[in-house]
């Protein structure tokens, strides 16, 4: 699952989120396998991202939480503290973000502007 552009409504990107949290299935279609659903949350690099200018781990289809020290001794964490360590999602264009835990599905829109 390589990373792209993705166009969709906040109920697409839901629906999208909720087959992820099915195990690759929604309604009664299987879109993804599991094999496929476990690559795209497995760890893959972990470090400096150079263009977002914080540490990120990533896996081979969807950002993982990281959570790290700042220089001022805060704990930051790039999902938000409420997520868990499963917490998997992708930041998108204009600061907008989707991730999902096991238990649930949150989307952050950019803000928008005229």
């Amino acid at each position: 699952m390589p990373a792209a552009s993705l166009h969709s409504t906040a109920r697409e990107l839901a629906i999208f989120y909720q087959m992820l949290l099915n195990g690759g299935v929604y309604g009664e279609t299987r879109f993804l396998s599991e094999d496929t659903l476990r690559q795209a949350i497995t760890p893959g690099t972990e470090g400096m991202d150079h263009y977002l200018h914080y540490p990120m781990r990533y896996a081979y289809g969807f950002h993982l939480q990281k959570s790290y020290t700042n220089a001022k001794g805060a704990t930051i964490y790039d999902m938000g503290s409420g997520a868990s360590d499963q917490a998997f999602g992708h930041y998108g264009m204009a600061s907008s973000m989707a991730f999902a835990t096991p238990r649930q599905i949150w989307y952050l829109p950019s803000p928008v502007t005229a």
